[in-house]
């Protein structure tokens, strides 16, 4: 089994085509022990559509990529 557990996401004051996405990813195998990691996940828009997606396994790095980074609540 594979659960991928939102944390937070940010938006570029500077930038409104970027959206970053962190979570949790962890891995349940049935006959061994679990693991987890970080992931970010950095969405490029154009519109609509995502015309560019990038991620990393560290929050850090991530957000690194966001030139002024705002916190914003999940949609309902």
């Amino acid at each position: 089994m594979v659960r991928l557990r939102p944390l937070a996401l940010y938006i570029d004051r500077e930038d409104e085509t970027k959206i970053l996405a962190l979570a949790r990813f962890t891995v349940l195998p049935p006959t061994s022990d679990s693991f987890d990691t970080e992931v970010a996940f950095l969405h490029t828009m154009k519109g609509d559509q995502v015309a560019e997606l990038r991620t990393w396994l560290d929050h850090a790095e991530g957000l690194e990529h966001l030139a002024s980074p705002e916190h914003v609540p999940f949609p309902d």
